[in-house]
């Protein structure tokens, strides 16, 4: 994330009325391999912001009082260096005597997977408790036994709750916020009547990986406070409720689902939300009937996995071969994957 910030030693005497002393400030943003991102502001239009940041003592950029200009987005490489190439420029406007100036900065905002271990706690992550109680009173990560987990779906879920972080800078009154969206799909697959091959057949969808769903969720549940250390937080305990199905399952059935998430960072900036970074989360579950009865307690939990990767979540031969075993024919319906 580039940001841009100004002063102007015109503040306040020349810039809270329409002045002849209306400096121009401007820049240039040249991405390597990327496309070039320009653009300039009058310091009499800054007025309002310098004052603002008075009143709260806020500087930036070693910058105060600071008005920020521009905010801009840079994908960064997985690894290695990502090379940007900032221009700033200042003009005096009918004198040259007050000048202004500009700062930038490339400030990262990271996001990281917490897939194991415990919930971050108060203080640090304000969402706790509420996390915690939303989990049945654990505050354990990862694969929970078969029927716990969700005080929403008692003896019904099989989830394996995650912790998304996200690592952002001081940027004074900058508001931040999490968005969350979803594709997924799950199928039942069924050994036939007379045991010669298994059957794969659509049982749920939502979303598609191209056009996802926003599942953002409970605010409850997030924190978009940044800390003292940086970092807000936003807790899932995306499941499976097995007993639920919509397509009949017999013992020896297996339910398989994919889920696609996509974790995204926002600033707020001159009142327009701007996406920052985000992270894919895949969730793959597996369970098989292993009893009769309608609650989780008939079936085995074989997979519940997050990881920081993308899902196609369409299902395919292998992936059915991983999960059944064996020799016999696979024949997933037509509109298995629509």
């Amino acid at each position: 994330m580039v940001v841009i910030a100004a002063t102007s030693d015109e503040y306040p005497q020349y810039t809270g009325y329409q002045s002849e002393f209306d400096n121009v400030v401007d820049w240039q943003i040249t991405p390597a391999g990327g496309t070039v991102i320009a653009g300039s502001k009058h310091v009499n239009d800054l007025h309002a912001d310098w004052e603002q940041s008075e009143t709260d003592g806020t500087s930036l950029l070693w910058l105060s009082p600071v008005a920020i200009v521009k905010i801009e987005t840079i994908q960064g490489k997985t690894s290695g260096t990502t090379s940007v190439q900032i221009e700033l420029g200042a003009k005096n406007v009918s004198d040259a005597l007050l000048p202004s100036t500009l700062a930038a900065a490339v400030l990262p905002v990271e996001i990281s997977l917490r897939a194991a271990g415990n919930i971050e706690p108060a203080p640090e992550n304000g969402s706790f408790q509420n996390s915690k109680a939303s989990a049945g009173g654990t505050d354990v990560l990862g694969p929970l036994p078969m029927g716990t987990g969700r005080w929403d779906h008692p003896g019904q879920a099989y989830t394996a709750p995650i912790q998304v972080i996200g690592t952002v800078p001081a940027i004074p009154t900058a508001s931040w916020r999490w968005k969350r969206f979803l594709s997924r799909r799950s199928w039942t697959i069924w050994k036939d009547a007379n045991g010669n091959g298994w059957t794969v057949a659509l049982s749920k969808k939502a979303g598609t990986p191209s056009s996802p769903e926003d599942d953002t969720g409970s605010p409850q549940y997030r924190d978009e406070t940044p800390s003292p250390s940086g970092k807000i937080y936003i807790y899932d305990a995306s499941a499976m409720l097995p007993a639920t199905t919509k397509l009949y399952t017999a013992v020896g059935d297996y339910l398989y689902v994919e889920k696609q998430f996509t974790y995204q960072i926002e600033i707020n900036f001159g009142g327009t939300w701007l996406k920052v970074s985000e992270l894919d989360v895949g969730q793959t579950i597996v369970t098989k009937r292993v009893a009769t009865g309608d609650t989780a307690a008939a079936f085995q939990g074989l997979e519940n996995l997050n990881q920081a990767r993308k899902l196609d979540v369409l299902i395919s031969t292998s992936e059915v071969r991983a999960i059944v075993g064996g020799t016999l024919p696979i024949v997933i319906l037509q509109d298995a994957n629509n």
